[in-house]
Formats: C-alpha cells, structure tokens, sequence
C-alpha cells in the first residue's frame, strides 16, 4: 500500500473516531433517557406563550401579554386565571409515563373507552411559533390518578399517564378566568378613592409613606386599616354572573347607593382602575360588580356590604402620633408650667441640653415618650374644623410636643378645658381627645427627670481607692491594684486584707464605677434636709488609666433614707457638692452598705 494512501485511511479513521466520540457525548445517558421517556414533556415552559386547550367539553385560548400576566382569547375575552394556569403548566410538565399501550392490542369498543378518538382533548403549548408540547387526552383509566393519553391524535402508541391535568381539563371555561377582581400590587397602589352616594373618601401615599386621607378632610390615615381595606378587596374572589344580574330593591328608601372604588398606581402605562358594586339585592345576597379594565358582570361575596358602613374616622389613624423612632434626630418640650426640655441625639445617644452644656439624657424615658406617643390612642375625634381653640384649651396649650424627622419639625399641642385633654398638630385643623393621664405619664414637666441616670461613669481600671462609711462605725479604706486586680484592706487603722470578701469588695467596684440612680428627685428641698444627716457616705478615688500625671478625682457619694430613722423603701443620694439629688432603691442601699470584712 502507497504511503499517500496509508495517511489518507488514518485521517479518515481518525475524523470518524471523533465523530463518533462527540456524537455519544451529545447523546443522553441510559439512565437520563429513560427519564425522557417517562417524563415527555419535562421541558421549560417559563416563556411559553399560548395555550390551546380543544376539545367537546372545554375549548380555550389563551395567551400571555408582555407584562407576563395571561388572558383569555376564546370563549371570552378576559383576564385569566394566573393561579391555575400556572398549575396547569407545572402539571404538564410533571406528566409521567405509567405504561406504555398499542392501539393494535386492543379491540375496538376497548379503544373506543379510552377516549382518544373523536371526544379526546388535544393540548398545545406553544412559545411564538414553536411547539413546546402537545398531548391528547382521553377518559379517567381505572387506575386511581390516571388517564389515557397519546402523543398524536391517529398514534398507534398511547399512555396510561400520571398527572394533575385531567382535573383541570374537567373544570369549566369559567374557572379559567381570573377570580380576583382586580389583580393590582399593594405597593403599587398611590391613591384609593371609595365613594357611595354623597360620601367619597380618598386616601393618597408617596412611596414608602404612611397613607394619609386627603378627602373629605385632610387627616393622617392609619396605614393598618387602609392595606386592611385594599387587601380585602385585592385579594377578593368572585365568579362571573350566570344567567338574571340582580337588581337591587325596588324601595329607594331601602336602597343603598351605588359603591365606587377606584386605584391609582406610580407604574409607568398603567391606568386607574375602578370599580362599581350594585348595592346587595336582599340582605346576605352576593354583590354585583363591574370593573374598568374587564369585560363582563362579576359576584362578589356577601360581606362586601360591610363597606358601605365605612366612614372616614374608621379609617383615620387611631394614634396620636407615628414618630419614626430610628430618624428622629430632635425632641423639644415646652410650656408655661414648665423649664424648656431640649434633647438631641448623636449617633445612638441623647443628649439633654441643660444650663448652657450637654450631658447625656434618660435614655430609658425617651424610649418611653416615643413608644408612649406611638401607642397611644385617640379617644374621640372632636372635630376637623375647629375655628375657636379656647374651647379645647389649645388657644394656650399647656405642653408643645416637637420633633424633628429628616430636617422637618412637627409639632403636637395639648390643651385643657371642660375637663378633657385635648390635641390637634400645629398644621392641622383637626382636634381630637386623648388620655388625660397621658402627657403627664410620659412627658414629666421637671427637667432634672430628661437627665440620664448614671451619677458615676467610670471604668473598674480607673478606681484607685474606695472608702466607705456607715454611721458611727469605723470607715472602710480599701485600696484597689488595677494591674493586678488586688486589694488592701484597712479598717480603724488596722490592717484586714486577709479577712477582706474579695468577691464582694469587686462587686462593689463594678457597682460603683458604673453607678445608677433609680430616679433624680423632684422634691430636692426634702432631699437636702434629708442628707443633711448621712447614714451612708462613700468616696471614690478615680484616676485615669495610662495617667500617671493626671489628677486624681475624688467622687463623694452621701445616702439618706427618706424618712429619718427608717429603713424606707428610697433613699436620697448626692454626689459631691452638685445640685441634683437622686433617688436609689433599699436593696442598692444595702448592697453598699454591706459588711465586707470577716
């Protein structure tokens, strides 16, 4: 053999080796071929876009628009049902071969029960011009959950097949339009109009707002009652009207009137949509209704007739207030009974602005006269145009609520007259009753009440010395070593380290570089007179750690009870020479007063 003929066949046999390599690459496994062949049509049908359903009973059209939600096209024009279309494609998909069968095996009437001949159901499925799957579908087999199927409608090969299509092949055409309403998001709905007869409210959000009424009063809506009222509605099912439409009763003086709800959504193209209910045509009777963007008569469940009740008020924000506890940057209170209250916050703290300086606030009363203002309730709503404020004590309030949210600043009065409390905001006309227990429950007039809590703030490393004295008794010195965390005890001049509690004596430092009181007093003449005779004195020495040049800084501490001679259940308390005096609870008292050494 010539050598040009030699490498000829070892190209040849080469290039078919190849061929044949990547042909059996491409071709599926055994194992994911009889996967094929019991699962026909385990295809991705997410872009399919008709469906077409022929047969004696139930013949439909269907198609998806761009927007991704699917219509009908035949027997009627309308929105489809988007649940069960979406059943029936998964069901499709999930068809399984239980059996395979031949038309020739069988006589003719056996055939003939199969139901794939004349009556069968053909299904096609189709994105653009392309077929993504058809199948015929014939009678219910004997076998619990199967059916007859063939993959042409003249096949000598048919199925006994698994799947959830049958039972929806035996639904009505009705059951293929979309029982809901209206098919509208939550979030996408900007305004809300409802209205029957004279009365119409509408209800208006920017995004990410609260709702607010904006008619026939301009008033904060509660954003609760609202969605409420839009669920109901969105999530409303109702059945297309067969034969007669009711009609209302022919008493005018019995007749509600005619029920308008319209929507309105930010989505770019997308119109309003409205909505009209019939009044009910006897009591508990199904309500007619009609919707713009469809054609056709719908029945909508009996307790929609609970909408004709609503009012205004019932949908009015019930709280007094929705203060934004994570943006609020600035809480002002003032009055004529009462010092100016100025807070404002840095970073996750409050500062109290207080004798021209900052100093930290009661964090824990500010929380309270946020969530006091959010939760509370309004008891009635006196009126929405009030014209003359002395009726309500308003022309004067007694207390001004500000706070400052993103750079704007609202402002809540409280007024008193004929015994009630009464509220309105600034930029509203609206007044309204609340709790007369309330503002004084969250708001206290004393501005030593906004200072924050901790009298010493200290670390443990930085107390040096603590020296405590109860009474008459000998006073406690004890010396604390940061570096080693040791203590020296001295008592009456005598050395005790060795019978010193050392577990005690570190709770007492923790307690005492972090001191709490329970309050500041109000009272501080009852105070003053009360400390003028100590029962308990404690100092602190504090050095800064890493300090060595720093000046030590003496921290004096002198408790009272409040009733002298009393183990009471509050004891009054003074650090150095300061102003304030506060308030610490019998069991803190006792803990600092402890005996320490064996």
């Amino acid at each position: 053999m010539k050598l040009r003929t030699t490498i000829l066949l070892f190209v040849l046999t080469a290039g078919l080796a190849a061929f044949i390599v990547l042909w059996e690459q491409k071709q599926p496994a055994t194992q994911e071929r009889l996967a094929r062949e019991k699962r026909p049509f385990a295809v991705d049908v997410q872009h399919a876009d008709s469906i077409e359903i022929v047969g004696a009973d139930l013949s439909l059209r269907l198609t998806r628009e761009p927007g991704g939600l699917w219509f009908l096209n035949k027997p009627v024009e309308d929105r489809a049902n988007q649940e069960l279309v979406k059943q029936f494609l998964e069901s499709m998909t999930a068809l399984t071969w239980v059996e395979k069968l031949k038309k020739s095996d069988m006589r003719k009437d056996d055939f003939k029960r199969t139901g794939l001949g004349e009556p069968s159901t053909r299904v096609t499925v189709r994105q653009g011009s392309e077929k993504l799957l058809q199948c015929f579908f014939g009678a219910t087999s004997p076998v619990e959950g199967t059916s007859y199927a063939s993959l042409g409608e003249d096949a000598e090969d048919f199925f006994l097949a698994k799947s959830g299509v049958q039972p929806l092949l035996d639904k009505p055409s009705d059951d293929w339009r979309d029982n809901k309403l209206v098919r509208l998001k939550l979030e996408h709905i900007g305004r809300f109009t409802l209205s029957a007869g004279t009365g119409s409210m509408e209800f208006t959000r920017e995004p990410n707002q609260p709702w607010r009424l904006t008619k026939p009063i301009q008033a904060r809506a509660s954003d609760e009652r609202v969605s409420s009222v839009l669920q109901a509605l969105l999530k409303m099912q109702v059945k297309p009207v067969r034969g007669k439409v009711p009609t209302p009763p022919a008493d005018p003086g019995q007749a509600l009137p005619m029920m308008k709800v319209s929507f309105g959504t930010g989505v770019k193209g997308q119109q309003p949509v409205d909505v009209t209910f019939q009044p009910p045509s006897a009591a508990g009777a199904e309500i007619v209704a009609e919707v713009g963007d469809r054609s056709g008569t719908y029945l909508a469940p009996a307790k929609l007739a609970d909408f004709w009740k609503l009012q205004p008020n019932h949908l009015r924000d019930q709280r007094l207030g929705q203060i934004p506890e994570d943006r609020v940057s600035a809480i002002r209170l003032h009055g004529p009974g009462f010092p100016e209250v100025k807070l404002t916050r840095a970073g996750e703290l409050w500062m109290l602005q207080r004798f021209g300086k900052e100093e930290p606030a009661n964090q824990a009363r500010i929380q309270r006269l946020l969530e006091g203002i959010n939760t509370a309730n309004v008891v009635d709503f006196v009126t929405d145009a009030a014209t003359n404020l002395d009726l309500y004590g308003l022309n004067q309030p007694f207390l001004t609520l500000e706070w400052t949210v993103d750079g704007k600043t609202t402002s809540l009065l409280f007024g008193q007259a004929n015994d009630q409390v009464c509220a309105k905001y600034a930029d509203e006309t609206s007044v309204f009753k609340v709790n007369p227990l309330m503002p004084s429950a969250i708001m206290p007039p004393d501005l030593v009440k906004w200072k924050g809590t901790r009298v010493i703030n200290a670390s443990i490393f930085a107390v040096r010395r603590i020296i405590v004295a109860e009474g008459d008794k000998p006073a406690l010195t004890l010396h604390y070593n940061p570096d080693d965390s040791t203590w020296k005890a001295e008592l009456a001049g005598a050395d005790v380290t060795e019978k010193l509690d050392k577990a005690g004596a570190n709770t007492l430092l923790k307690q005492l570089a972090s001191f709490d009181a329970s309050d500041w007093s109000a009272d501080r003449s009852a105070a003053f007179e009360a400390l003028k005779g100590p029962t308990l004195t404690v100092q602190v020495l504090i050095a800064p750690p890493g300090q060595p040049d720093a000046k030590p800084e003496v921290k004096t501490l002198i408790f009272a009870p409040s009733t002298p001679g009393m183990s009471t259940a509050v004891y009054h308390g003074r650090l150095n020479e300061e102003p304030d005096t506060f308030l610490i609870s019998r069991d803190l008292y006792q803990q600092l007063s402890r005996t320490l050494v064996k």
